[in-house]
């Protein structure tokens, strides 16, 4: 350990006047170990502290140790690669060579997809870049863009709202109180981690202007997808969008206007059902637990805004909650919290 060395120096050798010759001059000399060090270079001795582990000769007592860190650090180098390349990869049934992607612009190629961004799906207040509890975990998925078009010319952005070309989600009307919509990207997250089949049939109680029936339309075409909603005017909405879909997609979705608790009889064609708010307030719960129990074995049901229990940690009489999440809106600002519910077999 070095500490301070004290030099005594006769001036009169630097040839200065007598008076100063008895002059003591103390020298500092810093030293790594000296305690008044500053906070960057407690940290460059760790950083030297922790290379010297690292990259020690084998028979160093840390070698052990650290092959066991460098094939954790190489697992987690190959998962990270292999999670990205699986969500940039566009699955079979969104393939740009849909019957969806038939009437496309011009301007747009086959191979084009969209660009999508965590704030797309989540809306939180943290940096670009950031994570918090409401978006860990999150994952983002792309479409074709091609497909994507059909969406936005289904569902045209007002003149206010500038359309880029990162495929950003346009400025929708808001939906009506009670009726909480997701953005289409926020959809395309919720439905792949749902995991459906190609066929499975979709069905969304309180459907509102109908985009994630249009959405599932689009994505899946293999399957059919319905919708139930009570206001008319959301009702004409949904039909009038519709009518922009190719001929192909329009045969496979379906709109209804009418009570969605009246059509309890009709719900186990599904496999994956959407409840918005609106529909299970006030004695709905008890009607809506009532139709659940008729589902198969192996449905998921998503609840939108609000839990189908009182207690939102528990799930319904024979359904089991897997899992809960925040997802962007459309038209309106915030998130809508989702919960997702999977029957479970009887035996």
């Amino acid at each position: 350990r070095f500490g301070t060395e004290i030099f005594r120096t006769s001036l009169a050798c630097c040839q200065l006047p007598r008076p100063h010759a008895d002059v003591v001059m103390y020298l500092r000399i810093p030293t790594p170990c000296t305690p008044k060090r500053g906070p960057m270079d407690e940290q460059l001795c760790y950083r030297f502290h922790k290379r010297l582990r690292i990259e020690g000769p084998p028979e160093f007592p840390y070698a052990g140790v650290n092959s066991m860190l460098a094939a954790l650090h190489a697992e987690q180098q190959r998962r990270r690669h292999a999670r990205q390349h699986e969500e940039h990869r566009i699955p079979d049934e969104m393939a740009p060579g849909c019957h969806a992607a038939k009437a496309m612009p011009t301007g747009i190629g086959p191979n084009d997809g969209t660009s999508f961004s965590l704030a797309d799906v989540v809306q939180c207040g943290h940096a670009l870049g950031g994570r918090c509890l409401q978006c860990a975990g999150r994952r983002v998925r792309d479409v074709p863009l091609q497909l994507y078009s059909v969406f936005c010319a289904a569902y045209p952005a007002p003149r206010s709202a500038v359309a880029s070309s990162s495929s950003r989600a346009p400025v929708l009307p808001s939906a009506r109180p009670g009726c909480s919509e997701l953005a289409f990207p926020a959809f395309v997250a919720l439905a792949a981690r749902l995991e459906p089949e190609p066929s499975e049939r979709f069905l969304h109680l309180g459907s509102g202007s109908g985009r994630a029936v249009i959405a599932w339309g689009l994505l899946m075409h293999q399957s059919c997808a319905s919708g139930v909603e009570a206001s008319h005017h959301q009702h004409e909405v949904a039909v009038a969008c519709r009518g922009r879909l190719p001929e192909d997609v329009q045969r496979r979705v379906f709109l209804h206007c009418g009570n969605a608790l009246a059509t309890q009889a009709e719900w186990c064609h599904a496999s994956i059902i959407f409840i918005s708010a609106d529909v299970s307030q006030g004695d709905g719960l008890e009607r809506m637990a009532e139709g659940l129990q008729l589902l198969r074995p192996g449905t998921r049901v998503v609840a939108i805004s609000q839990s189908l229990c009182i207690d939102p940690a528990r799930a319904p009489a024979g359904f089991s909650l897997e899992g809960t999440g925040a997802y962007r809106n459309a038209g309106a600002p915030g998130n809508s919290t989702v919960y997702i519910y999977r029957r479970a077999d009887p035996t």
